[in-house]
């Protein structure tokens, strides 16, 4: 029996017996051992390659062929286990390398040995000097070589995380030739790739490529023949088809086609079901083994693209991506990037234009669906993906029968569940047929089934919007009829049309008129799926017609989704007539949904030059511009739209969100209260744009609103996670911190990854005085959005500032400020810290730039007068006269600006400072140049009495200056 996660518990022949594709690199990596040299310059390797491509199977093989080609004299294999939690330095690997020794050749005395080199050197230095020492005994002892087979050499690396480790790692191995060292790696990791790491391009480095499809049929004999699987190799040639379709799935991982191998000679759709169910069981640990070894971004953005690609079938832009995941562009692109190199995503590209991305595993966006999506039809949609490519359209109808035959049985024998399992069963196949006639026949079975067991239901909700009626016999339209499943009117017309197309087949001009007409009843009534199936029927049309041919096609294929062939057609149409405003702006719509943002621009401006006062083309490219976060072009183009229809709600709602983007909240409240049935009150439907008021309404201070707004959206989602932040942040708004900070903490409990909330609810903390919990929520916030939100740095900083942890409150400041170098606060918040370390220069120049960002900030003014009076004490203190006095008038020039009335006693202070110091000249000398005489008169007669010892010129002062005055002689007469 295969163990796919355990393959070293194996026995050594069923590993050999299974072992495909790899010979050659098992021949190369022995080569490899046989060549190295003796003494410095060995050469080591690593394999690298995703999860489940063998990786641990060929370093098996290796040890294998060391034994079986006669090197085990010379070398000694010492295979690591998959996981080595354990290593956390030098010294670990070489103990663990020890006890690895002692393990496969039993023994007792090495291990003893290893433990208590851990006693006697509890320094890691001195461990690890020693450890390898014992490595070195030992091969001398033995006359073997050392080769450490170490799986995911990358983590092991991850958790040494020492430069300096890595580099005498280095030096070993290029210097001696005790040990070759052969690491299995999911990724090509950094200590080896960058330039800057001890390791950088120190390893050979092996890929393990995906099987080819004669390799994946070689692996699947050698597995059955294991499992004496009797006539294995006929079942092969039956379901060649199907083993493309493994291959696709599977994309060639060694562990995924022997998981899917039981499948192949599957036919049943149920069996084939349970048997998939089963396996995407099964292949959970394994996937999200692949998923959480990921970084948080690139596992939303895989997250993102796995249920997209698993509803559409399409790839995406990352544009798209990064408007879904809220990340920006560049942060998404670079991503994409690394996941493509780690083999978790492949680029496309779509019309020589932009690349869109998709998985490159298809099983995984399978297992996405069936463990994530949101319904159970969601959840199953890889049942029909997983058919299509399984049966042949001779097997679907075979199986159709089949099925058919088992329902009339269940059905007669009052089976019922049994029976709607295999209408379900044979839904799933007939949603998987691309055979016109057969899905029809299907499908017409499937109804059958299900009036059969009374269950109208379905028929009415599910099955009748996905079939044409008239592509329905007269028969079964009146059985519908008489289950309510169809009013008599709709199955009359269905009747009709089938008349009238039959009657006109002989005539292709009134067969044309026939079906023409059929067409525009249907696109006018928006069954499209009918429009598309009547245009499929129309004869040879005439070149002035084939505008409306493409028109109607295009607007067809757009109403049900197909975007790609949608806008082929519309192009198709414009060659025709490019004159016409509305198909340039049904493009410019297409566009818009496909991402192409600028080129649908470009066709409503086409298409507003032909019509300029059509206000849905102003209302598009409003919202185009809106994805392009061009926020103000965008309310531009909505506004010349209201100009002309000022009814359009909906672009109502579209500018209010933007300005919203635009932090211009009064103005988006005001656009929201155009929509009065945009009110949860009118419609609790509207609920999410309630929502987005109250976001309006807290920044625009209208926190009162805002609560009352929010206490709506509650009374219908009580527990919606943002609206409860919301609300917190409203409370917050209202000075409520205890009461902020339980509604915050509610949303918070659902919905963990919300940093705005995490961010206000720090701010709620500091405000109760709490700075570490503060601390705490703000790192939080920055766990969820590390990169793109200066606001939590600064916050972050405020905290760190108010204790007195200068140092770091700078260094977030200044995570702040790379992200927004406009912020005054911060450069105004940062010179303060700077202040509080003593560094003036540094602090003054912070200052510096918050007045250039908001001039005439008082506040600023002092402050930066304040550091340039501390910074003149200190020069004045060593004597630095001139450059004291520069900072002096400095000072000066910014008290005068800050119009504080406490300017004056900070000028006393720091003077008095100054001639406390000794110097009593330099500070009587500043007090005359200032023109300050008389605002710092007790310091002025303090220090002419104590350079003259006049005694009158104390004697004459009244009584309340002249106990100030010597007050400050008292001060400055040990100086004197």
């Amino acid at each position: 029996m295969e163990l796919l996660y355990n393959p070293d518990r194996m026995p050594e022949e069923e590993i050999k017996a299974t072992f495909v594709a790899r010979e050659a690199l098992i021949d190369a990596l022995v080569e490899l051992v046989k060549g190295q040299p003796d003494g410095a310059g060995m050469q080591h390797a690593v394999i690298i390659a995703p999860r489940g491509m063998g990786k641990t199977t060929v370093m098996l093989m290796v040890k294998f062929a060391i034994k079986d080609r006669g090197l085990a004299d010379q070398w000694q294999v010492v295979k690591f286990p998959e996981e080595s939690y354990g290593i956390y330095d030098l010294a670990d690997l070489w103990i663990e390398t020890l006890e690895l020794i002692a393990a496969d050749t039993a023994d007792t005395e090495l291990r003893q040995f290893a433990d208590s080199l851990k006693i006697k050197y509890p320094n890691n230095g001195e461990l690890q000097e020693a450890a390898y020492a014992a490595l070195k005994d030992w091969r001398r002892k033995h006359g073997k070589r050392l080769l450490l087979l170490v799986e995911n050499f990358d983590q092991i690396l991850e958790q040494i995380n020492d430069e300096r480790d890595n580099a005498r790692l280095r030096d070993v191995m290029m210097n001696d030739d005790t040990l070759m060292l052969l690491g299995g790696a999911t990724t090509f990791f950094k200590e080896a790739r960058a330039y800057d790491q001890p390791l950088y391009n120190f390893f050979k480095i092996y890929n393990l490529h995906d099987l080819r499809f004669e390799q994946m049929q070689e692996l699947l004999r050698r597995r059955a023949e294991r499992d004496h699987i009797s006539g294995f190799e006929k079942k092969l040639k039956q379901n060649i088809s199907r083993l493309h379709a493994l291959e696709y799935f599977t994309g060639g991982s060694p562990r995924l086609v022997l998981m899917l191998y039981r499948v192949v000679t599957q036919s049943d759709v149920g069996e084939v079901r349970r048997a998939l169910e089963k396996l995407l069981d099964e292949v959970t640990p394994y996937y999200k083994a692949k998923i959480e070894i990921l970084p948080p971004q690139q596992r939303k953005i895989l997250d993102h693209i796995a249920r997209s690609s698993g509803q559409t079938g399409e790839g995406l832009t990352p544009k798209e991506i990064a408007e879904a995941v809220r990340l920006s562009p560049n942060q998404v692109s670079t991503q994409l990037k690394r996941l493509s190199e780690l083999g978790y995503v492949q680029a496309a590209n779509l019309r020589g234009r932009s690349s869109y991305y998709t998985l490159s595993e298809p099983l995984y966006a399978i297992w996405h669906q069936m463990r994530f999506g949101r319904n159970a039809r969601e959840r199953m949609h890889w049942l029909v993906l997983f058919l299509r490519l399984w049966y042949s359209i001779e097997d679907m109808k075979m199986e159709s029968w089949r099925l058919e035959r088992r329902f009339r049985y269940h059905l007669k024998t009052n089976h019922t569940q049994k029976a709607q399992d295999i209408l379900e069963h044979h839904r799933y196949l007939m949603e998987a047929m691309v055979d016109t006639p057969l899905r029809l026949q299907a499908m017409e079975r499937i109804i059958h089934g299900h009036l059969a067991l009374k269950d109208t239901s379905t028929v009415k909700t599910e099955l009748l919007p996905e079939i044409s009626l008239s592509d329905l016999p007269d028969g079964l339209l009146d059985k519908l009829v008489e289950a309510d499943c169809l009013n008599q009117k709709r199955a009359t017309l269905a009747k009709a049309i089938k008349t009238k197309l039959a009657s006109a087949s002989s005539d292709l001009e009134k067969e044309y008129e026939a079906i023409m007409g059929v067409v525009a009843s249907a696109a006018l009534e928006e069954d499209y799926a009918e429009v598309l199936y009547q245009l499929e029927k129309l004869p040879n049309i005439k070149s002035e017609n084939k505008f409306y041919y493409w028109a109607l096609r295009g607007g067809a294929l757009l109403g049900i989704g197909r975007d790609n062939e949608a806008l082929t057609c519309i192009d198709q149409a414009l060659k025709l007539k490019p004159d016409e405003p509305t198909i340039w702006t049904a493009r410019g719509q297409l566009l818009t949904e496909l991402g192409l943002h600028e080129e649908a621009i470009a066709s409503y401006d086409r298409a507003l030059a032909l019509s300029p006062d059509e206000p849905n083309a102003w209302f598009l490219r409003g919202t185009a511009f809106y994805h392009l976060n061009r926020y103000e072009e965008a309310i531009e183009s909505l506004d010349r739209g209201l100009a002309i229809n000022p009814d359009a709600e909906r672009a109502w709602i579209e500018r209010g969100v933007t300005l919203v983007h635009l932090h211009r909240y009064e103005e988006a409240v005001t656009s929201f209260d155009h929509v009065p049935t945009l009110s949860v009150d009118a419609n609790p439907d509207n609920y999410l744009f309630e929502v987005i008021r109250s976001i309006a309404l807290i920044n625009s201070g209208r926190y009162e609103e805002a609560l009352s707004s929010c206490d709506k959206v509650l009374n219908i989602k009580p527990h919606d996670a943002s609206t409860l932040c919301h609300r917190g942040g409203a409370l917050f708004g209202l000075g409520h911190y205890q009461e902020a900070l339980e509604n915050l903490d509610q949303g918070l409990k659902i919905e963990a990854d919300n940093s705005e909330a995490w961010r206000i609810r720090g701010l709620a903390l500091d405000k109760l005085g709490r700075p570490e919990q503060a601390l705490a929520s703000y790192d939080r916030a920055l766990e969820t959005k590390p990169n793109d939100d200066s606001a939590i740095w600064f916050n972050r900083g405020n905290v760190l500032e108010d204790m007195g942890r200068y140092e770091e409150a700078v260094a977030n400041y200044d995570r702040a400020l790379e992200l927004d170098p406009g912020d005054g606060d911060a450069w105004y918040n940062r010179g303060i810290a700077l202040e509080g370390m003593g560094r003036y220069e540094e602090a003054i120049a912070s200052y510096d730039r918050a007045l250039e960002l908001n001039l005439g900030d008082g506040d600023a003014w002092y402050n930066r007068g304040f550091a340039c009076l501390r910074w003149f004490v200190k020069l004045g203190k060593q004597e630095k006269f001139d450059l004291a006095r520069e900072k002096w008038n400095e000072a000066l020039a910014c008290g005068e600006k800050s119009n504080d009335e406490d300017w004056p006693e900070e000028v006393t202070r720091a003077l008095l400072e100054v001639a406390k110091s000794g110097h009593l000249s330099f500070a009587r000398q500043l007090i005359a140049e200032s023109k300050m005489e008389e605002r710092l008169f007790p310091l002025a007669r303090a220090v002419d009495y104590l350079q003259t010892g006049d005694e009158a010129l104390i004697e004459k002062l009244s009584p309340e200056v002249r106990g100030i005055v010597e007050e400050v002689v008292a001060k400055l007469k040990p100086m004197a």
